[in-house]
């Protein structure tokens, strides 16, 4: 899936939220949005995933404008992790990620058993297939958390937006779904505030500073020491593991 963001501007309660912001993002390229609490990511996400409408500009889904995709062909082509994720219900786990399911069934229309082993399959790949028959409203905010991303992987679309999908995760959790959604290659735009996660997993990194398009590029273009300092006001150094091939972002002062 593609998806071209072309300057569009939101404004709530007469604020300036995101201003004249642009990006593309390729078929199975794994974009991550940086910047500061309060800079834009969170809005930039829900006008892509129409939950907010932009005052100006447009957006292109597979050389679509947005305008011309239905809710319900969205929800087949874009899987969505919110921030802010209401589990206040009495469903069991396997109930809870079975609705990532409905977007591709008629009205009344039964689940089947291939929607129960994409379910199971969802579950194990977060590491919550032993949780399958607990209650959601028992788990710990880390595992409420898993449980939203596999519903949103048993949705089996081409695309996940996921805003912040490390809340509350422990590290262990943070890199084995980093690594999971890397694996498999689908269109992903996240907001991240990690910027070690950002640096290692993304193909492609945008940093949004006061609802403006700061910088744009690789994440060894994006994260440097001066473009940090710039987004955020702090100092960080970037110390390279060679047999991990990993880079370490380590922060200062």
């Amino acid at each position: 899936m593609n998806i071209e963001v072309d300057h569009i501007s939101v404004t709530i309660n007469k604020k300036c939220i995101i201003a004249a912001i642009c990006l593309t993002v390729e078929p199975r390229q794994f974009v991550g949005i940086l910047g500061a609490n309060g800079s834009g990511k969170s809005t930039l996400l829900k006008s892509i995933t129409k939950i907010i409408q932009p005052d100006s500009g447009s957006i292109r889904i597979n050389d679509r404008c947005i305008s011309q995709v239905s809710y319900a062909e969205l929800a087949q082509q874009i899987a969505v992790v919110g921030q802010f994720n209401s589990m206040d219900v009495d469903y069991t786990v396997t109930e809870f990620v079975m609705m990532g399911r409905y977007p591709h069934k008629k009205k009344y229309e039964s689940m089947t058993a291939v929607d129960h082993a994409l379910v199971k399959q969802a579950l194990h790949e977060l590491g919550m297939s032993d949780y399958a028959n607990r209650k959601v409203m028992g788990l710990s905010g880390g595992e409420k958390q898993r449980i939203v991303i596999a519903r949103a992987i048993a949705q089996q679309t081409p695309c996940l937006i996921l805003d912040e999908p490390t809340n509350h995760m422990d590290i262990k959790h943070q890199l084995q779904l980093f690594t999971m959604l890397k694996a498999m290659e689908k269109t992903v735009i996240t907001a991240i505030h990690d910027m070690a996660l950002a640096y290692n997993y993304c193909d492609k990194l945008y940093a949004l500073k006061d609802g403006r398009l700061l910088l744009s590029g690789r994440p060894e273009e994006v994260i440097t020491k001066e473009n940090v300092k710039q987004l955020f006001g702090i100092d960080i150094a970037l110390l390279r593991c060679e047999k991990e091939n990993k880079v370490a972002v380590l922060y200062e002062g």
